[in-house]
């Protein structure tokens, strides 16, 4: 479940055409799709590249697609 969600947020955030009010919620499921990676997956597996989907909402809202 958490991989789908996870993929479903990448095919989101390689949209051509985003809205601001969808970052938003793109940022908070991002976080909650970690957590819940984080509990099923051992912590050994999890290093800073497990976090960059959470970075990168904030670049595309700073910066917007690249």
């Amino acid at each position: 479940m958490q991989l789908i969600e996870i993929s479903h947020f990448f095919t989101d955030i390689c949209l051509s055409k985003l809205h601001t009010q969808h970052m938003e919620q793109f940022e908070t499921n991002t976080i909650e799709i970690i957590c819940k990676l984080e509990m099923v997956f051992h912590p050994f597996l999890f290093d800073l590249m497990a976090h960059i989907p959470i970075h990168l909402v904030y670049k595309v809202k700073a910066k917007g697609l690249v």
